[in-house]
């Protein structure tokens, strides 16, 4: 390295108006560890491309704009690093490098709603990758946990708008785009149940039905707050639209079956606990997984109900469930039966 590093800076004292060679040397030093070194060099390589008649092209701009932010990340220089990185996406607003320093750097620092915009803009230009469709979740989840402690309702309808309207395609990512749609309509149906602002949360989430993707959500979650006022048929119907949209939607099914317990109608809770079953979803929380077996024993005739239960216990057993589900769900039976 000291070798190549000497050659570069003979070159400079030949061309020193040569803007690439002052960003191999930047490489370089980096590569040594004189972060200062590498962050002057760097800059050095700006100032000359902007002094020179021929424009650089944008490749150029790219690589050594995310370079320099990323040395001075490593100097401790945050503020810096973040101005950086903006230069190169207002040169490339598609700059997932850049994009993607950002978001780390505003989720290292608990900044979660400009956090969760970056990752948002970056599945969307690549909405394979999943490893940041996962970083995506992540912030999401922690981002929910903010707006909740906070009673952030109208900033939750935003972000959930935000998310619904860059439409990402859910056939590779369904259980990421899942997550979110749960991490964030569960803020905006608990808030609203806890603001008793009933109409605004059912307002949004009608809204969302008519205008958004995702559609089984909303009427998943227009019915749990239909089912909090206690308007216990109107909440079946929106649970019974969420199911007929997906009918392996477990969390609908189980609202769904433990409204049909409340309104005396066994059968249909048990039909709602069978599809479960048929889906082989696992509720690991407690009073899920309790409501679960309470569908499972709920038909008229105990030898169904039996059978169902049975056909559970097997799954478990034959699977590779952890051993909390097992205990979980063995206790849940115990106390139930």
């Amino acid at each position: 390295i000291e070798e190549a590093i000497a050659l570069y800076q003979k070159a400079i004292e030949i061309v020193p108006e040569n803007c690439r060679i002052y960003a191999k040397l930047a490489k370089l030093i980096m590569r040594q560890g004189n972060i200062e070194g590498a962050v002057i060099a760097y800059q050095k390589a700006i100032t000359q491309a902007s002094t020179q008649k021929t424009k650089q092209p944008a490749w150029f701009y790219n690589w050594v704009y995310s370079e320099l932010g990323e040395a001075l990340e490593k100097n401790g220089q945050i503020e810096e690093a973040i101005a950086t990185y903006h230069k190169a996406i207002e040169l490339n607003p598609n700059l997932i490098s850049a994009l993607l320093k950002l978001a780390e750097i505003q989720e290292n620092q608990k900044e979660y709603a400009q956090a969760f915009t970056y990752y948002l803009e970056i599945v969307s230009l690549q909405p394979k990758k999943q490893v940041f469709f996962q970083n995506l979740v992540r912030v999401s989840k922690n981002y929910s946990k903010l707006l909740l402690k906070k009673n952030y309702l109208d900033r939750a309808i935003a972000v959930y708008q935000e998310f619904l309207n860059h439409k990402l395609p859910r056939k590779a990512n369904a259980e990421r785009i899942d997550r979110i749609c749960h991490n964030l309509g569960e803020v905006i149906l608990r808030l609203s149940v806890r603001q008793g602002q009933f109409s605004r949360g059912i307002t949004f989430f009608q809204e969302a039905i008519d205008k958004y993707p995702y559609k089984d959500w909303s009427y998943y979650h227009l019915g749990s707050i239909l089912a909090k006022q206690d308007k216990l048929d109107e909440a079946i119907a929106n649970y019974e639209k969420a199911v007929a949209i997906r009918p392996k939607f477990p969390l609908a099914l189980l609202s769904l079956g433990e409204l049909f317990l409340q309104t005396k109608q066994r059968n249909k809770a048990f039909q709602c606990g069978l599809k479960i079953l048929q889906s082989q979803e696992n509720f690991t929380n407690e009073r899920l997984n309790r409501i679960f077996i309470r569908l499972l024993l709920a038909h008229s005739n105990p030898k169904k109900s039996q059978e169902a239960l049975q056909k559970l216990i097997e799954q478990i057993e034959n699977s590779s469930s952890k051993p909390s589900l097992k205990a979980t769900t063995y206790n849940n039976i115990g106390v139930i039966l």
